[in-house]
């Protein structure tokens, strides 16, 4: 079970729909591209062409042989943020909406006393009730999403991707055996993954 439903405390397994990926076709070798360019160089505009062509060639070379060190990168536990912070039960609207001016986050989990996941609350969900005259002392638990999809520390960066993608959702906690959280992944960290990390397993 890599995905899971969190509805109030109890949970149940999610099973994504298969998903049909593209196979990626094989780019052309440097020397198949040098090939290529040097029988295209008989005319001014071909010769600009080679260059453009010698850059892609370029550009895949350094691609293959990606020069970050470690080993690839797979799974969501080596990616996401650690010691997550939250909110709880009783905190208030005013709590979340100070959270969310002086962290700069755009979702926060809701914990019981025992660290284990309740629900989520977004900054677009207390802008709507800010907006909407919510009294700030109301309650997070009662305006907060109580069905939380999350995911577990061995999911793999590429079906986590993929659930939020079709789920339509920003962030996706990431627990241990009891509902505690272990982490939290977003689309940001996704993406400054893959910026910054050349060698990702995620055809694995």
């Amino acid at each position: 079970m890599v995905f899971i439903w969190v509805s109030t405390g109890v949970s149940e397994p999610y099973h994504p729909q298969a998903q049909l990926y593209p196979t990626v076709p094989k780019v052309r070798s440097i020397q198949d591209s040098k090939a290529i360019s040097a029988e295209l160089m008989d005319s001014e505009t071909d010769r600009k062409s080679y260059t453009a062509r010698n850059y892609v060639a370029k550009s895949y070379e350094a691609n293959s042989n990606p020069t970050s060190p470690g080993d690839p990168i797979k799974y969501v536990d080596e990616i996401m943020t650690q010691n997550v912070e939250t909110l709880h039960l009783d905190s208030s609207i005013e709590d979340a909406r100070n959270f969310f001016t002086k962290k700069r986050f755009r979702h926060v989990p809701i914990v019981d006393r025992k660290n284990n996941l309740i629900g989520i609350i977004s900054d677009r969900d207390i802008l709507r009730l800010l907006a909407d005259s919510v009294s700030l002392e109301s309650k997070v638990a009662e305006f907060m999403k109580g069905k939380v999809l999350s995911a577990q520390s061995d999911t793999p960066i590429r079906e986590a991707a993929s659930v939020m993608f079709h789920q339509k959702i920003g962030c996706l906690p990431v627990l241990g055996t009891h509902h505690e959280i272990k982490g939290i992944i977003t689309r940001s960290d996704i993406l400054r993954t893959v910026i910054n990390n050349p060698p990702l397993d995620l055809y694995a």
